[in-house]
């Protein structure tokens, strides 16, 4: 793992980013059920746009997800409280050929990592209904922060300030990280032979 010192959310972050496969996308690229997803033609084009333009494409956030970021500070806190082990902000991670990234919520010791969701009540409350089953849309982007940075298992913190939190640890699932780095390498090899062409023509 490689971890490029950037805040989050900053400049520099962005660009680290630009053109290559992110985890909180890997959705995109292979369901948590694992299956190919259908989205992927989509991400590819995206991905090819950031590497013409050399400028960030696609979801650029709302209100509710300005919210989170507001809140991430006090469920980091609540989280280090209530855990005994030491908690390390990071910037972008990659993988050793900086092929694709994750930027995890925080570094958790020495194995784990922490992703946290700040949800609207009505959202968080199906949380609180099912808190020992890691919501399925969530699956293979904690899975590819496991896979990126090499840790041992996640815990995802479902906080809201004014319900209970939800805090679930989830491990790494070797069999789906198998399928997941297969399919990294293929969606890699397409965005690499369609990027050249592309340049070609331009």
């Amino acid at each position: 793992m490689i971890i490029h010192d950037f805040e989050q959310g900053t400049e520099e972050w962005h660009q680290a980013r630009l053109g290559i496969p992110t985890a909180s996308q890997f959705s995109k690229i292979l369901t948590g059920t694992g299956k190919i997803s259908t989205q992927k033609e989509g991400y590819i084009k995206s991905l090819l746009v950031e590497r013409i333009t050399g400028k960030p494409a696609g979801f650029e956030g709302n209100s509710f997800t300005e919210r989170g970021h507001e809140i991430e500070p006090e469920a980091r806190a609540f989280y280090e409280m209530k855990s005994s082990d030491e908690v390390t902000e990071v910037g972008f991670c990659t993988d050793k050929k900086e092929q694709y990234g994750a930027s995890p919520d925080a570094l958790v010791g020495d194995d784990g990592l922490l992703e946290i969701k700040s949800t609207i009540a009505t959202t968080h409350i199906g949380y609180l209904e099912n808190p020992e089953k890691l919501p399925a849309a969530y699956v293979s982007q904690i899975q590819g922060q496991l896979l990126v940075t090499g840790r041992k298992w996640c815990d995802f913190l479902a906080y809201h300030p004014d319900l209970p939190a939800v805090i679930i640890r989830v491990d790494r699932n070797e069999e789906y990280l198998i399928k997941l780095i297969a399919t990294l390498h293929k969606f890699n090899t397409e965005l690499t032979e369609r990027y050249g062409a592309l340049m070609e023509k331009l």
